[in-house]
């Protein structure tokens, strides 16, 4: 084909000593040759009234062609029962061009005259493409009945008629604009006297005069219809598909069908799937997924259904039904599966259905979930919440649960992580109270949820240090800590509870000051000594290159007021030490303790009661002077005076004797 001019094939059958080949202009394989000039020859043993010319449509599949002949009987042969047969022979890919040229289709048809020689009969007709359409005359009525005849039943069928040329117009219409994707390929015969078939292909339609219709009825191989006037009414599909078809409209259909692959394309399936098309209003670009699973639930057999049905569901979720769909069909279908279970949908699909819901329709969302929160939920509407909790972040929790409190604990428990939402820990005091209750049921998994208890402290607003401390125990002092050393901020201020609580830690809180030494200020240094016991360090932590390099962080000038802390901090463990500490830092430790234990100030009596613990035992008339007591101990060290005195430090200048 070119020059838009699309090339058509021909042939004469006729009598010749027989039934034969008379002229051609097709080069066809011997299977083709052989099947036309069957199919080319009298439909029958006689010759019946208004069926003295028919049309016989069919394919040669060897040869990727189709066939459309006219055949005429031929009463001026001597012979009784011959006939002439004129074939066209299309290649299959131009067919639909003719479908609304019907006219022109016609035209070329030409009954020899016996005297012909045929040679035109062995020319390739040339058919220009770009001639403009011809409105077919075609009966609204008539192409009804047959779509109901040709699909809506198993073929092949049988149809009476009062002449060859009732159906034949709407017939050779169809058979030019069928639905391509029909892998099926269709055939009928407008005259037929018998039931006409090759190699036990049977026409797949067949119109039959009236008077012999009777003869038919009890062959098994076809199937007699009802006539055109005694059919009262179609179903929708039907009514539907003549509309498509007037229309040359198949093309959202096809494309619909084609989604669900290649074998749903066979015309066993072409009317499920129109019910489908149709039921689901994909037609009107209202696909409702749910009225889909509803029609494939009364359409299939139960294995077949749930196969198709969990096709529609990947078709949905892949997002391949979009130019039909023009609303949310998320929340709907995840109620009708609650209630049918038929299709067995993988938990996969589901939970991807959830993620759609809550991504595409967040209104629904929420309603949905408060229903089976509040509801009374079968198991598998459980799963479908399960999923809900898994999908939904803790960014989100506000969002869907509108902070019921009922719903947040029931979301917590299915997904433990949804614990991190900074809203849970912006509502009420005993909001909070009732969602720290409910974590404490389930302590174990809670301390597994990384970030819960920066959560908490970044956003509430009430003291929840003890209830964070229950939960995690140990852990809970590394994060006190963060908050106490000013890397976060703490949201209620109230730190007395965090250094009551990290004071019990004190192994934990010396690590973290020789983890960080090099990132602590001042400020943090005093606050680690606050918190560390010093009586209880021992070991490798008696490190006196780390104690003098954090002595060496410490400004003195600033904090006067801790002076005496610091060096009751220092004094213990210079004299559990073995290594010797720089002078100037055993003369401030000394100094200061000294001075403040003379003053009998700033030295409580448990303060003094531990310190005492390390210092020399007393004479029976010494052990009322602790000065003294702090000398003797000092002197044990092997510290003296006169080593403070050499030190270049003016605030080293002391008189210990």
């Amino acid at each position: 084909m070119h020059n838009n001019l699309i090339y058509v094939e021909q042939s004469l059958h006729g009598y010749s000593n027989g039934h034969h080949l008379l002229a051609s202009s097709a080069k066809l394989s011997d299977e083709s040759k052989h099947k036309m000039s069957i199919l080319s020859d009298l439909s029958g043993s006689g010759v019946q009234n208004g069926f003295r010319e028919y049309y016989t449509a069919y394919f040669l599949p060897e040869d990727e062609k189709a066939v459309l002949s006219c055949t005429w009987y031929a009463k001026e042969m001597e012979r009784p029962g011959c006939v002439w047969t004129h074939s066209l022979i299309f290649d299959i890919k131009t067919l639909r061009v003719f479908g609304n040229h019907l006219d022109s289709v016609i035209n070329f048809f030409q009954r020899p005259i016996k005297s012909d020689d045929y040679i035109e009969y062995s020319k390739t007709i040339e058919f220009s493409s770009i001639n403009s359409n011809e409105p077919a005359d075609i009966n609204k009525l008539k192409l009804t009945y047959l779509i109901w005849a040709i699909l809506g039943n198993d073929s092949p069928t049988v149809v009476a008629a009062e002449s060859s040329g009732e159906f034949a117009a709407e017939l050779i219409h169809l058979w030019f604009l069928q639905n391509k994707d029909l892998k099926e390929r269709f055939s009928f015969s407008t005259g037929s006297f018998a039931l006409r078939q090759y190699d036990k292909d049977i026409i797949k339609l067949q119109i039959v005069p009236q008077n012999i219709v009777n003869s038919f009825r009890n062959q098994e191989e076809c199937k007699v219809l009802h006539g055109i006037n005694d059919i009262k009414s179609y179903p929708l599909w039907v009514v539907k598909a003549t509309e498509m078809q007037l229309k040359d409209g198949w093309g959202n259909y096809n494309l619909f069908r084609h989604k669900f692959g290649e074998k749903y394309l066979s015309e066993c399936y072409f009317v499920s799937f129109m019910k489908i098309y149709l039921g689901a209003r994909a037609e009107l670009n209202k696909l409702s997924i749910v009225d889909g699973l509803i029609v494939i639930d009364k359409t299939f057999v139960s294995f077949e259904k749930t196969l198709i049905g969990i096709k529609l569901l990947d078709l949905y979720l892949d997002d391949e039904l979009n130019q039909w769909e023009t609303e949310d069909n998320s929340v709907k279908l995840l109620k009708y599966l609650i209630d049918n279970s038929w299709i067995s949908i993988p938990r996969s699909q589901l939970k991807m259905i959830v993620e759609k819901c809550l991504s595409e329709n967040n209104i629904g969302a929420k309603s949905f979930i408060h229903d089976l929160i509040y509801g009374e939920i079968n198991e598998f509407a459980k799963t479908e919440l399960l999923f809900f909790a898994e999908a939904i972040r803790p960014e989100q929790l506000a969002e869907f649960t509108n902070m019921d409190l009922n719903i947040c604990t029931t979301f917590i428990d299915l997904n433990r992580s949804l614990a991190l939402s900074e809203s849970l820990w912006q509502q009420t005091r005993e909001f909070q109270f009732e969602i720290i209750k409910y974590l404490k049921l389930h302590k174990n998994e809670v301390a597994m949820i990384d970030g819960l208890p920066y959560t908490i402290l970044d956003n509430s607003q009430f003291n929840l240090a003890y209830e964070i401390y229950y939960l995690l125990e140990n852990k809970a002092i590394c994060v006190f800590l963060d908050y106490l050393l000013k890397v976060r901020l703490l949201a209620n201020k109230e730190t007395d509870s965090l250094k009551k609580l990290c004071k019990k830690h004190s192994d934990i809180c010396l690590k973290r000051m020789v983890r960080d030494i090099d990132k602590l200020n001042c400020e943090n240094i005093i606050l680690c000594m606050e918190l560390i016991d010093q009586y209880s360090i021992n070991g490798v932590s008696l490190n006196v290159d780390f104690w003098t390099k954090v002595y060496n962080k410490i400004d003195l000038h600033l904090l006067e007021q801790n002076k005496i802390n610091i060096a009751l901090f220092y004094f213990p463990i210079i004299l559990k030490t073995k290594a010797e500490f720089p002078v100037r830092i055993v003369a401030f430790a000394f100094e200061t303790a000294h001075a403040a234990v003379a003053a009998d100030k700033n030295i409580t009596e448990y303060e003094w009661s531990r310190l005492e613990k390390l210092l020399p035992s007393p004479k029976l008339f010494e052990s009322w002077d602790k000065c003294k007591r702090l000398r003797k101990a000092i002197r044990k060290k092997d510290y003296r005076p006169k080593d403070f005195d050499n030190e270049d430090d003016s605030e080293m200048d002391i008189h210990l004797l």
